[in-house]
């Protein structure tokens, strides 16, 4: 069930609680259409004594069906109200969150993210239930997503364009070497850094 509902005006700021929402599949809530509408259960804000809102999130259920939401596979859908969602990652808790909580202590419940995959309005007290459709799973991990991506797309591309397109911050850039320094499953020499790709250019 929906217990509570809240809308935010743009990334970042806080977020207003309402008894209705219209969930629209075309409009661009966030960067990133994967990061649409963020799913909190309620058990995370019990269990690190939060109130409804304090994590941003845009809606909190309750026990699903006695199913852990974190623990869903990612291309799950869900129906909510009218609307259906595709839960896509697990939102990573960020250095924003500390004078609230050590997100440390948010690992793994800060909350699914979900691409609106069908369009409808959705009320505080609606059910929430496990959707028959399904997608292609999207890894949570960094270096597993960034596989991902260039497993279907292998051809050289600029680090923040391939954040962009899997759906991190470009502030991860710093962080994609080391992520994938031991990974002999992906290709490397793919990756464009700005330093690298102006030195190319120099050079020529």
């Amino acid at each position: 069930m929906i217990q509570h509902l809240f809308e935010k005006l743009s990334s970042g700021q806080a977020v207003k609680e309402v008894r209705q929402r219209y969930l629209s599949a075309t409009e661009k809530y966030d960067f990133h259409p994967w990061r649409q509408c963020l799913l909190l259960p309620q058990y995370t804000l019990d269990q690190h004594q939060l109130q409804p809102g304090q994590l941003k999130e845009d809606i909190v259920v309750s026990n699903l069906l006695d199913i852990n939401l974190h623990q869903l596979p990612s291309g799950s859908c869900l129906q909510l109200g009218e609307a259906i969602v595709r839960l896509t990652f697990h939102c990573d808790p960020c250095y924003k969150l500390q004078p609230l909580i050590s997100p440390k202590r948010l690992k793994n419940q800060r909350g699914y993210h979900s691409q609106i995959v069908q369009s409808g309005m959705v009320r505080q007290g609606d059910k929430v239930t496990l959707s028959p459709q399904k997608y292609d799973a999207i890894p949570h991990r960094l270096a597993d997503r960034i596989q991902w991506y260039l497993q279907r797309h292998p051809e050289p591309i600029l680090v923040q364009t391939l954040l962009a397109r899997i759906g991190f911050s470009h502030r991860y850039c710093r962080a994609v070497p080391n992520a994938i320094r031991h990974r002999n499953d992906i290709n490397a020499e793919l990756i464009l850094y700005k330093s690298r790709l102006s030195h190319s250019i120099t050079s020529s």
